[in-house]
């Protein structure tokens, strides 16, 4: 290869040789000369141009090891996820997270690497397999990034409407309300008159509207002091016991009673019962009877006697505890014994009324005042022992009416469960 000297210095040499018509002149030189450089200099650039360029660590091309490190940066993400947005998907929604990857592609800017890469080597196979196995694993990685991203959102939605859903063991407002009426109602269901409570008597002698129920037994004694029209002193005993339950059905008492010990009639005399009762409210109860369905020696004074009896308990304080808190008022109506004594006397089979009326002064005692049919009496009912099931029953009887004068009587009653 001639260099641009090396043609000048030959022009100039030939310049000065002769010629048949004489010598070159020295201005016809310098433009050749010129023109031969420029000539010279263009040649040289493509020259370069043409050849492959010297491949050292210091020059070599920068579009191999890029190519190598973003690949490199993609598997470890396909590998990791966490390395990549995705952490943060729970806190933004899907448009940021997709403008994040958006984001990050243009930083990278792969495909434009990718077309620098074809336009300078469009003849490398190896590099077009490069940019194949570059853009399949980044579209996999946003395959990966939207499915997660919707997976995040539908855990989201289920989160949120778990937390809106009301708890299933959660009581409505109108159930509330129910429980506390019922609350408000525990102190009224207070009766007059328990055994199971030792509470006193509603009555003397004649029945009420409640009864003994649910398992329980109980067993009383009486005294009087004299008979009607003599003055022999007398007693009798009663055991009974009630069955079922008044409340959610009916109740049933059975009794036996024993009517004299001798006095004023024969040893033994007495009878069968049988009464049935219901109560309809906390303090109201009916029931109807039949003393002396079945009898057993000598005459006595309840034989074959029906009656049906309702008992009301008003409460005039609602605390038990208070004077006067409770007042029961008894009515009824019957046959045999609720006779008048003119009725009994004729043996006359004739209906009559009956009651009583009870007032609770203090919670161990009442004051009550009864009308048996055929003869008023008044008197208390006392439960000496707070914790006992005991019940004592002093009266008088014959007040007004029958008989022929009034009369001591005494009822001592006990009840218990089995």
């Amino acid at each position: 290869m001639l260099s641009t000297w090396t043609v000048c210095d030959f022009l100039n040499f030939t310049s000065k040789l002769p010629s048949k018509k004489g010598s070159f002149s020295r201005f016809p030189t310098i433009i050749i000369c010129t023109l031969a450089a420029l000539v010279a200099q263009n040649l040289n650039h493509q020259t370069r141009a043409a050849l492959p360029p010297i491949s050292t660590p210091e020059t070599a091309p920068n579009f191999i090891v890029p190519v190598v490190e973003e690949t490199s940066q993609v598997k470890e993400s396909i590998a990791s996820p966490s390395a990549l947005v995705v952490s943060e998907f729970s806190q933004i929604p899907d448009k940021i997270a997709q403008q994040s990857l958006q984001s990050k592609a243009e930083e990278t800017n792969p495909k434009s690497k990718i077309q620098a890469l074809k336009s300078k080597s469009s003849g490398k196979a190896h590099l077009l397999a490069a940019s194949e196995e570059f853009l399949a694993p980044l579209s996999l990685a946003e395959n990966n990034i939207q499915a997660i991203i919707g997976e995040t959102n539908s855990q989201q939605k289920d989160a949120l409407a778990q937390a809106t859903e009301p708890a299933a063991t959660e009581p409505s407002l109108e159930d509330i309300r129910g429980i506390q009426n019922q609350l408000q109602a525990v102190p009224k269901t207070s009766k007059f008159s328990d055994a199971l409570e030792g509470s006193p008597a509603l009555t003397i002698v004649t029945p009420s509207g409640y009864g003994a129920d649910n398992n329980t037994g109980f067993i009383s004694a009486t005294y009087q002091s004299r008979a009607r029209y003599n003055n022999v002193n007398d007693g009798g005993v009663g055991v009974g016991v009630g069955l079922g339950d008044a409340r959610k059905s009916v109740g049933v008492e059975l009794s036996y009673t024993l009517a004299s010990f001798g006095g004023s009639r024969d040893f033994g005399s007495g009878g069968f019962n049988v009464k049935v009762h219901r109560q309809l409210q906390p303090d109201l109860s009916v029931a109807a009877g039949w003393n002396g369905f079945l009898n057993v020696g000598g005459p006595n004074d309840f034989k074959n006697s029906l009656y049906g009896v309702a008992t009301k308990i008003f409460r005039t304080r609602d605390d038990i505890n208070l004077p006067l808190s409770r007042v029961a008022v008894t009515a009824g109506l019957g046959n045999g014994q609720f006779r008048t004594e003119d009725d009994f006397v004729a043996d006359k089979n004739s209906i009559n009324p009956f009651g009583s009326v009870a007032v609770r002064v203090s919670r161990p005692v009442s004051l009550i005042a009864e009308w048996t049919g055929e003869d008023l009496g008044v008197g208390a009912s006392i439960v000496p022992f707070k914790n006992l099931n005991l019940v004592v029953t002093p009266a008088l009887r014959d007040v007004a009416g029958a008989g022929d004068g009034a009369r001591f009587v005494l009822g001592v009653g006990y009840a218990f469960k089995f």
